[in-house]
């Protein structure tokens, strides 16, 4: 469903709590320039400041770094219709995104997946996906040097690619596009693989995702029953009733 189509609750949201629903004119940005958000959430980027400091320092473009928790509700609604781009990593700082005003961008710095070729998963990325009246941009890949010694939770982005992926956000904001979106316009690789594999299983995958498959828990083991994301169904376990497709679409998909 597209949450562009749910704008009535969406404004109703901003009204109830008396701040416009419509993006701060960019004259009314500090010195004119877009503002980027970048969250902290407790997935650890180690660099977050240093980036935040080097998107101010690159100019175009005024970068905060934010935390959630610290803010009232009505301040992150006021926080979030004064953005042009916001930065997060995967899990709840993806959930209000729908709260951005249209025209916005939202970059999804996904997590480790040391499994895949590209050192990245992108978790909750059907959330992105969903939006048409916001662009969605992904990290591109973790190289070996960001993830650190393997089994490390920790992130520490390449800055020169973190900044390319800004300026290419800023450069969508300023172009502008259409609202609504084309289906599918912010969806990425994994959401593409899922897709397939839930053809291939006709349903199969969808529904054990959803935790709407009937089990076989004698045959089937347990971390079969919580492949909450993609990422689990293509690097879990190889004895789910769905996985035989799954070797195929990592290749395919470049995972």
């Amino acid at each position: 469903m597209s949450l562009w189509r749910t704008r009535r609750y969406r404004h109703r949201i901003f009204h109830f709590f008396g701040v416009p629903h419509t993006p701060l004119p960019l004259a009314e940005h500090p010195g004119g320039l877009p503002t980027v958000l970048v969250v902290q959430t407790k997935r650890v980027v180690t660099n977050l400041a240093a980036f935040v400091s080097a998107i101010n320092a690159a100019g175009g473009a005024r970068a905060r770094l934010i935390e959630w928790e610290q803010l009232s509700f009505v301040e992150q609604l006021r926080t979030m219709r004064a953005a042009a781009v916001q930065i997060s990593g995967v899990g709840t700082a993806m959930m209000n995104q729908f709260l951005m005003p249209k025209g916005t961008v939202a970059v999804c710095l996904g997590w480790r997946e040391e499994k895949s070729r590209h050192g990245i998963q992108y978790f909750d990325s059907h959330l992105l996906r969903s939006l048409d009246h916001a662009r969605a941009l992904y990290y591109p890949s973790f190289d070996r040097h960001e993830l650190g010694r393997p089994g490390s939770s920790s992130v520490t982005l390449d800055m020169p690619k973190a900044l390319g992926v800004v300026k290419q956000a800023l450069e969508i904001y300023r172009e502008g596009f259409e609202v609504p979106l084309p289906e599918d316009a912010n969806a990425n690789r994994f959401d593409h693989a899922f897709e397939k594999l839930v053809a291939l299983t006709g349903g199969d995958a969808l529904m054990a995702r959803t935790d709407d498959y009937a089990w076989d828990t004698a045959k089937y083991p347990k971390a079969c029953t919580t492949m909450n994301g993609v990422h689990f169904m293509m690097w879990g376990t190889e004895r789910c009733p769905w996985y035989k497709p799954v070797p195929a679409l990592i290749r395919e998909f470049d995972l």
